[in-house]
Formats: C-alpha cells, sequence, structure tokens
C-alpha cells in the first residue's frame, strides 16, 4: 500500500467519526474571542481568533489561515511554547482579521514539503476548512480577503498555496526551513507561475542555523537561501510584492520571533 493511499483510508475513517463543533476556549481583556474546533475531515484540530468589534460580512475583512497553528495560541498543544499574539493583536485594534490556526497531521514533514504533499495539503485546505470557515463565520470570500501563512516548515507548506493564487493572495511565511529538501524546493518555487495579484512576506533570523545547531549550514546560508527565494518571488509576482526582513534583534527560530514579527507583517501584506 502506498503512502498516499493509506492517508487517503485514514483520513476518510476520520471523516465518518470527526466532529466539527467549535468551542469558546476563553475571552481575552479586550473581548476577542478563541476558539478550538476540529477541521472536519482533516481530522486536526484549528483555532480562531475573532478580534472586538469583528462584523460578519464587512468588506474589509480578511481571513489568516496559519499552518502548524497549534503553537499560536494553545499552550498545551506547543512544544516550545506560543506566538503571544492575543495581546498584540488586541493592541493593534484591528477588528477585521480573523486568525485560524490549523495543527498539523502526523505526518508534519511530508505534508508541508514541497518536494513531497504540500500540494496535496493545500487542497484539502481549500475543500474542507476554508468553506468551513466561510459557511460558519465569515461569509464567502474573495482572494484579495484570504491569506496563508506558516512558520518554520509550517512557510514551506504556505509556498504550494501560491500556485492557487484564485484562492489565496497573499502570504505571511516566517523562518523558511531553508534546510530542509532545499534543492528540491528551490525547484519547485521555480515553476510557480507568475501572478498580479499575489504579494509575499518573508522573514529570517540572523541566528537561525546555530540556535538549531543545523550541520553544514552557517547562519548566512539560511539567510542567503531566504534571498534566492525572494528573487525568484520578484520575479513571479513583482519586486514591489514581495518583502524580506532579516531580524538581526529577535534573530532565533521560535514562537516569540515571529509573535513579535506577525503584527507589522500582516500591516504590510494588506497595506
Amino acid at each position: 500500500m502506498t503512502k498516499n493511499l493509506f492517508i487517503s483510508i485514514r483520513n476518510f475513517f476520520y471523516w465518518l467519526f470527526a466532529t466539527d463543533k467549535f468551542k469558546l476556549v476563553r475571552t481575552t481583556e479586550c473581548g476577542s474571542l478563541i476558539y478550538r474546533g476540529n477541521a472536519m475531515a482533516l481530522r486536526l484540530k484549528i483555532w480562531v481568533y475573532i478580534p472586538a468589534g469583528w462584523e460578519r460580512g464587512n468588506p474589509a475583512n480578511s481571513t489568516v489561515y496559519m499552518l502548524d497553528g497549534q503553537n499560536m495560541f494553545d499552550i498545551g498543544t506547543s512544544a516550545y511554547g506560543t506566538w503571544g499574539l492575543e495581546s498584540k493583536l488586541d493592541a493593534a485594534k484591528d477588528s477585521t482579521t480573523i486568525i485560524v490556526g490549523i495543527q498539523h497531521g502526523r505526518e508534519r514533514e511530508f505534508d508541508y514539503s514541497l518536494a513531497q504533499n504540500a500540494d496535496g495539503t493545500i487542497e484539502r485546505i481549500i475543500n474542507e476548512i476554508v468553506p468551513y470557515i466561510e459557511r460558519e463565520l465569515t461569509g464567502e470570500q474573495t482572494a484579495d480577503q484570504r491569506l496563508l501563512g506558516g512558520s518554520s516548515l509550517g512557510a514551506n507548506g504556505a509556498i504550494a498555496g501560491m500556485k492557487r493564487s484564485d484562492v489565496f493572495s497573499k502570504f505571511l511565511l516566517f523562518s523558511f526551513a531553508a534546510e530542509v529538501d532545499y534543492e528540491q524546493h528551490l525547484a519547485y518555487v521555480e515553476t510557480l507561475p507568475p501572478a498580479a495579484n499575489v504579494r509575499v512576506y518573508m522573514d529570517i533570523g540572523t541566528k537561525e542555523a546555530s540556535c538549531q545547531d543545523i550541520a553544514g549550514l552557517t547562519d548566512a546560508d539560511m539567510v542567503n537561501r531566504c534571498d534566492q527565494l525572494k528573487t525568484i518571488f520578484c520575479d513571479c509576482f513583482g519586486a514591489e510584492n514581495v518583502l524580506l526582513v532579516v531580524d538581526k534583534l529577535r534573530c532565533y527560530h521560535c514562537e516569540d520571533a515571529w509573535g513579535a514579527r506577525f503584527v507589522k507583517a500582516l500591516a504590510w501584506v494588506n497595506r
């Protein structure tokens, strides 16, 4: 039995027993709401941040779908701490943006690798999670209102969404995992179709190799690899639509750094 067939059969049985009910986890001091539920057939937990003052159907609304989202809001499902986003998002007073954190599956590297199953992962999100969020929460949205992102391997997986600019048009890539299948990922990115509506935010810390003890790569290598990706993205989407932030202050590969950069990253892609 092939791996893809096994995963398809497994997801079918998950679908038989899955529940898609959302439960309120907590309310922030500013009145924003955080819910947790299951992503239907994918059998993945999802977390939804709804800002205070948010109203369904507002044409200014947007929804950010984040891969590896189990570490964004819930300390119980994060191995290395959360992003600390609640206070930062509340302080930004953005009443138009919902954040949907999507838990990774059992085969994280397989599901997020551009050399393996990232395309399939994104298609399942498009077919399962996006329709559910829009039916139950936001109402129908356009590509300009949908953002896709992730951190580390989740950022790698989010790149697959760039083939579907009819669904997602803005991307948040925090600390692309440049040490994983890099040559295959670079070859994948070189096949991306040009799109005038796509905007890409990327970032990388200046000590991401050394803090992870990555064999054979220096901190400068990690930055240079992200710069290579940026060059290809600029060719595909226009230099004015691509930003690479090299962070010397919050320079490590960690949730705290991603959370510190999130609000500004969101503001840039939504500018």
